[in-house]
């Protein structure tokens, strides 16, 4: 069996497991979609917590593009200036003093209710309160937010769709289509499960094989262990400087001057100080406010068990630099898709890169929004 044949075998192969394994909207009407009540509370309590904090920064990042924001539909951006105008200079204090009631439709809207008592002014009153969230690339994000005073007053009415209502707290099945059973479909749905656990052993143990074999013509193939390794360098550094050029396009010219753009030139191991250092120098000009960065970009096709893990010697080259220099560093993290146009995307200030590790849901940025600098927090978002 030729390389070719090889491949295409394995690709069925791992192609009928996903199958078993996973289901696929498209394909399985009986599928269903989750939602984790611990992602939701966080989201919810981070909304919550942006006002008292005044973290403008927050709350763009868990606003949706579009939010229906007390009864009429703005951008993310008209709802931040809103928050911004409502909190700046404010004795603004608000907490959420209920439960949380988590209601899901069928529309695939999620509906959080809750008590939040606001002080403004001085005067301390209870709102019953909600917010609306959607599923994005498994995170959730704020679509609408309101109360039923305000929706009351406007003759505001929800159009979600059917609400669903499950036992499960933690895991809530969605778009559950209805069924019935037969007396015997117990018997039936065991004995369905031993013959898919048959398969899916047949089929890991077809695609090893298949591995295996693939990986023994490889090595024959292979002459000089060298050039592979050679050619395995010169693929990681067209994905960095794909990654590289991706990241200085989130950059408007009209606010940020390019100061510089270091290369990982070097020769038989030879190289000049400066490769150590971060990629990107930029410095931010507005209306007579100016702040120097850097950026160190990181693509990853994928993060095992989740983190981000960097070497501890490049960490210190890093922290030598935004010492040496006194300016901040930041780390553009790309993750999945391709160097230029990545799944996923995340800033982490070099001070927080600790925590990021291991949280990296609080630093994550739209791919397909420009970068920009928050003079207020004075950092860059």
């Amino acid at each position: 069996m030729n390389q070719s044949s090889l491949f295409s075998v394995s690709l069925v192969m791992n192609f009928l497991l996903l199958l078993l394994i996973f289901p696929i909207a498209g394909l399985a009407q009986t599928g269903k979609a989750t939602v984790d009540l611990n992602k939701i509370k966080a989201v919810v309590q981070r909304w919550s917590n942006a006002h008292n904090e005044k973290d403008f920064g927050a709350f763009s990042e868990v606003f949706a593009p579009k939010v229906r924001y007390y009864t009429q539909t703005f951008s993310k951006e008209a709802c931040v200036k809103s928050k911004l105008k409502l909190l700046t200079g404010s004795d603004f204090h608000q907490d959420i003093t209920s439960d949380m009631t988590v209601s899901v439709y069928s529309s695939g809207t999620i509906k959080c209710d809750f008590t939040k008592t606001v002080t403004l002014h001085s005067k301390t009153k209870s709102y019953p309160s909600y917010l609306l969230l959607i599923e994005d690339e498994g995170d959730y994000l704020v679509s609408g937010e309101s109360d039923q005073i305000t929706d009351r007053n406007l003759k505001y009415h929800l159009q979600l769709g059917e609400p669903l209502n499950h036992k499960e707290l933690s895991i809530i099945p969605l778009n559950e289509q209805p069924y019935s059973k037969k007396p015997d479909s117990k018997v039936v749905e065991i004995l369905y499960s031993i013959g898919k656990l048959c398969l899916i052993i047949v089929l890991i143990g077809g695609s090893l094989w298949v591995i295996y074999e693939w990986k023994v013509k490889r090595n024959r193939s292979v002459k000089n262990p060298t050039d592979l390794q050679v050619s395995f360098k010169e693929v990681n550094e067209r994905k960095g400087a794909s990654f590289e050029r991706f990241i200085v396009l989130k950059f408007d010219p009209a606010y940020f001057h390019f100061v510089d753009w270091k290369g990982d030139k070097q020769v038989a191991g030879i190289y000049p100080s400066s490769n150590r250092y971060p990629d990107l120098e930029y410095i931010f000009k507005h209306k007579g406010f100016e702040r120097p960065f850097a950026i160190e970009c990181k693509f990853r096709t994928s993060l095992p068990n989740g983190k981000l893990e960097l070497e501890e010697r490049q960490l210190n080259n890093y922290r030598d630099f935004q010492n040496k220099r006194k300016i901040p560093v930041y780390v553009a993290l790309g993750v999945g898709g391709r160097p230029e146009s990545p799944q996923a995307l995340y800033l982490i200030p070099l001070d927080q890169i600790k925590q990021a590790a291991s949280a990296l849901f609080g630093y994550k940025r739209s791919v397909h929004e420009n970068f920009f600098y928050h003079k207020t927090m004075d950092r860059l978002i």
